[in-house]
């Protein structure tokens, strides 16, 4: 029995909520990246940019270097998702 992909796509948001979620648990904030990343190649574009906003203000303003980019989380998913868009719509034929 085959598994429809609409149910696989929505099988890897939960992994995607549950990787950000287990990031605040274990403070280890590469989980959230991943979890972001996963939901940007989900095209969940309009959540992962909500998290993104909601993890930038948990987690506060960077400190070092990092310190430029005031919303780390946001414009990752910023890039992340118009990379994408541009990736399909320039470079991937159909």
């Amino acid at each position: 029995m085959e598994v429809p992909p609409r149910r696989i796509k929505y099988f890897l948001s939960i992994l995607a909520l549950l990787l950000i979620t287990a990031s605040f648990f274990v403070s280890i904030w590469p989980l959230a990246v991943a979890g972001l990343v996963l939901l940007l190649l989900l095209r969940f574009f309009i959540l992962a940019l909500l998290l993104g906003l909601c993890l930038d203000l948990i987690y506060g303003a960077p400190s070092g270097l990092p310190s430029v980019l005031a919303l780390p989380f946001t414009f990752l998913t910023i890039a992340g998702a118009s990379g994408y868009l541009f990736l399909e719509r320039f470079l991937i034929e159909k």
